[in-house]
């Protein structure tokens, strides 16, 4: 797709909540993806459940370079399911005409947030059963408790006749002993809501996760007590204040891989799995549940519009320019395709 025609769709008025998922779409999508042969290189007749997740860093106006990057890269992906992270204060509006522009007629971005203003959200085309914005309170059982650092976004969507849970969060960044803190109760909430949720065995969870599995336990390796210079509103849910007695381990994945959760090997064509092209760390993650893995063919990878001749996916309509991913956003997008088995 040309950057011009681009620029023209984007300009175009749209109001994406209230559009039909079947009317004409700019660019050309379709709300399941059935592949029968080559995809992947598998031959595979069955439905296939296309989710990506990327953190946009910055949706921008409508009319700028980042905005139109961001846009024609999500309309090369084609998932069925987008989660994004860092859409900021102000920008549900403009995220929405990104999303009625590209035929995603469902948009989910909270009203608020507990610290920050960089929120979560979940575009898709598939029909929705149920939205939830996670609260801490919601999970802890404490109405006082206030210690996640943003709220994770979850959406059922129903895939071929099947409920799938998606949640997205983002996780605290930075390395102080109190970001460190909030990024392993962060994960203890996550893991917490993808448990809380409707009782689909079909759950993905995705987003910016601010850690590498890699790097298993920081130090300290437990907490026994809640550390200083946190914010003043920074409340720990009793739950997870009577844990301390015996040690929080000092982990992001732990709570989910505890449950069986397993986060999905992507990488880029060229074999390196970094997200972040200016630090080459893996940050972005996609878990999904025993269940879905059990019962799909799962590829993922890390797009980069750089590598996009290379890759061995499926994309939809024309590559994007070169430096499309750089333009959008200071992270890549992580795609997965879950291949059923035909029904």
């Amino acid at each position: 797709m040309s950057r011009a025609l681009l620029v023209c769709v984007a300009l175009g008025a749209c109001s994406p909540v209230e559009k039909d998922a079947d009317s004409a779409q700019p660019f050309g999508s379709s709300s399941t993806q059935t592949h029968t042969t080559g995809t992947h290189g598998n031959d595979v007749a069955g439905p296939t459940l296309r989710v990506v997740t990327w953190n946009l860093e910055l949706v921008g106006s409508s009319n700028s370079e980042q905005y139109l990057a961001a846009a024609e890269i999500l309309a090369r992906i084609n998932a069925d399911v987008v989660a994004l992270n860092e859409i900021n204060e102000g920008e549900s509006g403009v995220l929405t005409r990104m999303a009625g522009d590209l035929g995603y007629n469902f948009v989910e971005v909270p009203s608020g947030n507990p610290f920050g203003d960089i929120r979560n959200a979940i575009l898709t085309r598939l029909p929705v059963n149920d939205t939830t914005t996670w609260r801490s309170d919601m999970l802890s059982g404490d109405d006082s408790a206030n210690d996640m650092t943003r709220w994770p976004v979850e959406v059922e969507v129903v895939f071929s006749d099947m409920p799938v849970r998606i949640l997205v969060q983002h996780f605290k960044s930075g390395g102080s002993s109190g970001d460190m803190f909030r990024r392993m109760v962060d994960g203890q909430r996550i893991a917490q809501a993808a448990a809380t949720g409707t009782p689909s065995p079909y759950v993905i969870v995705g987003g910016d996760f601010n850690a590498e599995v890699e790097d298993a336990v920081s130090s300290p390796g437990t907490w026994y007590s809640v550390p200083g210079g946190l914010p003043s509103s920074f409340s720990l849910g009793s739950d997870l204040e009577a844990e301390l007695d015996k040690g929080l381990p000092n982990t992001v994945f732990s709570a989910l891989q505890d449950a069986g959760y397993t986060d999905l090997p992507a990488t880029q064509p060229d074999g390196r799995d970094a997200t972040r092209d200016v630090s080459q760390r893996r940050l972005d993650y996609l878990f999904v549940s025993p269940e879905l893995q059990a019962d799909t063919h799962i590829v993922a990878e890390v797009y980069d519009a750089r590598d996009d001749a290379n890759s061995a996916f499926i994309w939809s309509g024309e590559a994007p320019y070169r430096e499309a991913t750089q333009d959008a956003s200071d992270h890549f997008p992580v795609v997965a395709d879950f291949l059923f088995p035909a029904r």
